[in-house]
């Protein structure tokens, strides 16, 4: 029963707040009192910090309480004039600069056990003093705001001695509950930066509580701690993306919900701020070199330098040379003595080494000046390859012929001719060969 109570809480919480429930509220126990039952209750339903201080030997002011997002507070012990007006004026300043507050029974008690200073006086308090305590039982009658979030799915609640008494609602406070004798139950105020609600029963003694008192409390923790600017950013805790450090600007890169100056990793590639520092990228940007492939990706899995957009320096960018197909780790792909990025700007093919296929590489193309994507650089009608091979100039078509005649000009010695004679093609030699081969064939053939 208590572990399916605990998970519709949380679940209910969840639903609610849900910047609460993917920010860890701070609550502090301030209490003169034994605060351990209330805290293991608290740890064991809702995932809240709980810290505890015993009062009055622990000393108390704005500055102390200012890292807590909510203070849950009572006294069930003297205090003396000093010790209730440091707490009373701590707890006031607590709310003026936005934290909640959640005060019970006992803290309201006149003279002995009261909490005052400004925090009375000055009315933060949802209630005034009480000349005594009702040890009546009591359960839930009057729902005054029945809507009210701190009274979501309460059904029940009966405590068995030690409510509000005759304490009267003070200006600028609402009751939302009360007893069926009337008395207070549940009040709040939201007339100061932070938020305050009063809670009329005991929580120094769980045992004397039945039915839905532990989602009251959290509820109410819940509801006060909304307004907590714990950072001082200026941004209430129920919208701060960051509530731990300041961050006005909300800025959240890759719009996960966490604060880009707390997210370990703010741009979402997949690389944590420490990976991205020692890498020298930026943790802002899931493509810090704005090459085409993500951070993580280069880093894990190419091994190329996700700072730079071209690892290896061949004028290609690394995502480049991904769709291309070549390797962005080796600035010669073909080993042919170009480089990717200079075949690119030739139009030769960074992946093959004699792009024209003339039994040339073409690095040594480009050392000879022919061109690396054509066969017949002088158009002379031999391939660039084998002109170098018999001794020939591939620059120069007049040497691809024995008479010396240019085949490229409109007229020739040899023959006179408009146009030059037709000349084979890289494979014309191998060609004739062949033709001849078929002509003798049929030859032999008819003479048989």
């Amino acid at each position: 029963m208590k572990a399916r109570r605990a998970a519709i809480l949380a679940l209910w919480a969840v639903l609610l707040w849900p910047a609460a429930a993917s920010t860890q509220v701070r609550a502090l126990l301030l209490a003169y009192d034994d605060t351990s039952p209330l805290a293991e209750a608290l740890r064991g339903r809702f995932d809240l910090e709980v810290d505890e201080r015993p009062l009055p030997d622990t000393p108390v002011d704005a500055e102390s309480l200012s890292r807590y997002d909510v203070i849950i507070t009572w006294t069930n012990h003297r205090l003396d004039a000093r010790q209730s007006a440091e707490l009373g004026d701590a707890l006031a300043d607590h709310v003026d600069q936005g934290g909640g507050v959640v005060e019970a029974v006992f803290a309201q008690l006149d003279p002995d056990q009261l909490i005052g200073g400004r925090w009375r006086q000055g009315q933060r308090s949802c209630v005034g003093a009480a000349s005594g305590l009702t040890d009546t039982p009591g359960s839930i009658g009057l729902r005054e705001e029945p809507d009210h979030p701190i009274l979501a799915g309460v059904e029940r609640l009966h405590a068995r001695r030690h409510r509000t008494g005759d304490a009267p609602l003070l200006p600028g406070a609402r009751a939302i509950a009360r007893y069926e004798d009337l008395q207070i139950l549940a009040a709040v105020r939201e007339d100061r930066p932070g938020r305050v609600a009063w809670l009329g029963f005991t929580l120094s003694d769980p045992d004397l509580l039945e039915g839905d008192w532990e989602r009251m409390v959290v509820q109410a923790i819940l509801w006060s701690a909304e307004t907590s600017d714990r950072d001082g950013d200026g941004v209430a805790l129920s919208a701060d993306n960051c509530p731990t450090e300041a961050n006005g600007d909300q800025l959240d890169a890759d719009g996960d919900g966490i604060g880009d100056v707390c997210d370990d990793d703010a741009d979402g590639d997949g690389l944590s701020g420490d990976e991205e520092r020692a890498l020298g990228t930026d943790p802002l940007l899931t493509d810090t070199d704005d090459d085409g492939i993500d951070d993580i990706e280069e880093a894990r899995e190419r091994g190329t330098d996700p700072a730079l957009a071209d690892s290896d320096g061949d004028g290609l960018g690394d995502g480049d040379e991904v769709e291309a197909g070549t390797d962005p780790l080796d600035p010669d792909s073909d080993k042919d003595g170009l480089e990717d990025g200079q075949e690119i700007a030739l139009g030769a093919d960074p992946l093959v080494a004699d792009s024209d296929s003339d039994r040339l590489d073409d690095g040594q193309e480009v050392g000879r000046g022919t061109d690396p994507t054509l066969r017949d650089t002088d158009g002379g009608g031999r391939q660039d390859g084998d002109e170098v091979l018999l001794g020939l100039d591939p620059l120069d078509p007049r040497d691809d012929r024995p008479d010396g005649a240019d085949p490229t000009s409109g007229a020739t010695e040899a023959c006179g001719c408009l146009s030059p004679p037709a000349r084979p093609g890289p494979s014309g030699g191998v060609a004739l060969v062949l033709v001849a081969l078929v002509a003798l064939s049929r030859l032999r053939r008819r003479a048989g």
